[in-house]
């Protein structure tokens, strides 16, 4: 597949992935603050951040989750590849329920409705397909998260603490960095409800974790984002094309 696309685009003959990488400038989406110490970074790599518009750009923010201020709110998504996971999701409410906890659910569309109404029987408060999920995370005491990539640097952005429960692809290297850097906590997604209550519990009383997703968060806007990403490009691509150092 390399090299046909590399013949495609008249580039010289590659075998692996690693050649793939650009001689001019490398943009990563994985932040610093969520990335393992790295020590031979080429110079033109840079760790930018979420590459998405700035929020209010195209967004609207939905009203707040009307919820009880005196019960901990907690939110839970499995992204959009993972939310058809009816048995996952009825664990996180029989944990929820387990410590009186508010749970929103956002299945993404993945179950039909009246399997996500079945939800609030074992515990949930409130399911939906599709959340806000800035504002849902601002509002929210913690959230239990497959470990996406974009949801858990979004919980970084909103110092939201995490519970992960990593299912396929990126999710088990990211849950890593998370845990790495005491952002979070990660459990397995074949835990019962008892288990997973014990590890919610602690993570919601967790006032360190908070205080360095806060400090995270801080570096995250730091990163630049989107715009740096734009600028690195138009530099490096330029009247005279030139290796962009960091």
């Amino acid at each position: 597949m390399i090299a046909h696309h590399a013949s495609t685009f008249g580039l010289s003959h590659r075998t692996g992935l690693h050649e793939c990488l650009s001689p001019l400038a490398q943009i990563s989406q994985t932040p610093a603050t969520l990335d393992f110490p790295r020590y031979r970074l080429p110079t033109n790599f840079h760790a930018v951040g979420p590459l998405r518009r700035t929020k209010g750009d195209t967004e609207t923010t939905r009203d707040a989750w009307p919820t009880d201020p005196g019960r901990p709110f907690v939110f839970a998504s499995l992204g959009t590849l993972q939310g058809h996971r009816y048995g996952l999701f009825k664990t996180i409410a029989r944990a929820c329920r387990r410590l009186d906890v508010q749970l929103a659910i956002a299945h993404c569309g993945g179950l039909p409705p009246a399997r996500a109404e079945a939800l609030k029987a074992h515990g949930a408060t409130f399911v939906t397909d599709f959340a806000d999920q800035h504002a849902t995370l601002r509002q929210a005491q913690a959230v239990i998260t497959h470990g996406g990539l974009n949801t858990v640097v979004d919980a970084i952005a909103t110092s939201t603490p995490m519970l992960v429960m990593p299912i396929a692809f990126d999710q088990p290297g990211v849950a890593a960095r998370l845990v790495w850097h005491g952002l979070g906590q990660r459990v397995s997604r074949r835990s019962g409800s008892a288990r997973l209550a014990r590890a919610l519990e602690t993570l919601l009383a967790d006032d360190a974790c908070r205080q360095r997703l806060a400090d995270a968060a801080i570096l995250l806007r730091q990163a630049g984002g989107a715009e740096r990403a734009a600028d690195i490009v138009e530099l490096a691509l330029g009247p005279a094309p030139m290796k962009v150092a960091s």
